[in-house]
């Protein structure tokens, strides 16, 4: 019997989220769409490939995924492997069947098909590993916010040191100028050390560490290759966000997150590897912190 990988995307799922993916007879498949929750995933959700859906992969790499429509339809997706995405409405559940039963035997026709139009389609047919860690790759935003402090420094020194130039009245307005450059520049240098001890104490902090979390899944786990857990959203009791909320803060994109769960546990996570947009409905505190320091 022939098995096709098929997968199943619910509301609120990102693109490349999916849940249930296993290899399925054409049966076990057509029962899989039947019993999919289809009027409560369906309601208030935006028609389109993102979207609560059925996922059907045939082994040449081309996809066929069932997702809901305007007025009760179905709208029928069809990625091939080596061509473009496909679109077409049908006005049942059963046609839709019957459109995943041609697709299985390799029978399904263009007809009646309209090309799907955008950009990158295929993210929303394919698996996306949701799993994070921290790479060297991360210390290229940390050198370019603390040398781009610097950079800002040079047309200024270039114009402090110009004495010709500047000599409006004596050499009073350069020699001011010069004192003011040097202690803008005594402050850049300041902030520029504090910035990268503090993007170097988060980054060595995160290194060894990953964490596989997605905006539509309960669960998410944490730790490190060789001690790592699974944790539920839904069982965080509080969220503190620790940041430096001034405005024109070199380092006020980094954040420590304190992670409280209902049963005591406690994980503490850099924004290096986690944004709290995915952290669900979990409430978040925010809390000011002048250097937000991990570990």
């Amino acid at each position: 019997m022939k098995l096709f990988r098929s997968k199943l995307q619910y509301k609120n799922y990102e693109p490349g989220e999916f849940s249930d993916e296993k290899e399925r007879s054409t049966d076990e498949i057509f029962l899989l769409i039947r019993d999919f929750p289809w009027a409560e995933q369906c309601h208030l959700v935006a028609i389109g490939l993102t979207a609560p859906s059925v996922t059907i992969e045939r082994e040449d790499g081309s996809f066929l995924k069932i997702s809901h429509s305007y007025y009760g339809k179905f709208s029928i997706y069809w990625l091939q492997s080596s061509g473009p995405c496909l679109k077409k409405v049908v006005p049942y559940l059963g046609d839709a069947i019957k459109e995943v039963s041609e697709f299985c035997s390799d029978t399904l026709s263009e007809n009646s098909f309209e090309q799907e139009h955008g950009f990158h389609l295929q993210r929303h047919f394919y698996t996306k590993d949701f799993t994070n860690h921290v790479s060297k790759g991360a210390l290229f935003p940390i050198v370019i916010y603390s040398i781009f402090p610097f950079l800002m420094m040079v047309p200024l020194g270039i114009i402090a040191f110009n004495w010709q130039t500047l000599s409006i009245s004596g050499n009073k307005f350069s020699i001011l100028l010069l004192i003011a450059y040097i202690g803008a520049t005594t402050v850049t240098i300041y902030l520029g050390i504090m910035a990268w001890r503090l993007f170097h104490n988060h980054y060595s902090y995160s290194l060894g560490q990953f964490i596989e979390i997605s905006r539509g899944k309960d669960e998410f786990t944490f730790g490190t290759d060789n001690e790592y857990q699974v944790y539920l959203k839904s069982q965080i009791k509080l969220v503190k966000a620790y940041s430096n909320t001034q405005s024109r803060n070199p380092w006020g994109h980094i954040k420590h997150y304190e992670i409280n769960f209902l049963d005591g546990t406690q994980l503490n996570i850099s924004s290096l590897l986690l944004k709290n947009a995915i952290l669900g409905d979990a409430p978040i505190e925010w809390v000011s912190k002048f250097y937000p320091r991990i570990g």
